[in-house]
């Protein structure tokens, strides 16, 4: 767990990221969370730098969690892990998603 809590490496923050028990929606999002909140936060600091954007933290969470759901499409199998879903399960029942591991 020490990995992930490295600041200074995003690699290792990568490679160390601990893996879930879990499957559909639920695997396929917390595998693809550390890689969305590295690239929204990378984004929202560029905004803050060079289009001078207020730092909102709601917003930064929203960005996530609609990038998990874009990104899904790109991990395979979208059709069977967002079936019966939509975005706004993301972003309104997000707690309940990821506890769904078994």
């Amino acid at each position: 767990m020490n990995g992930v809590l490295d600041h200074n490496s995003p690699h290792n923050f990568l490679l160390n990221w601990p893996k879930l028990n879990a499957r559909g929606l639920t695997k396929a999002s917390w595998n693809i969370l550390p890689y969305a909140v590295l690239w929204v936060l990378w984004c929202e600091r560029n905004d803050i730098i060079f289009n001078n954007v207020t730092f909102s933290i709601d917003n930064v969470i929203r960005t996530v969690k609609c990038t998990i759901w874009g990104w899904i499409d790109i991990v395979g199998k979208a059709v069977d892990v967002k079936k019966d879903h939509t975005c706004n399960d993301l972003l309104l029942s997000w707690e309940s998603i990821v506890r769904d591991f078994w």
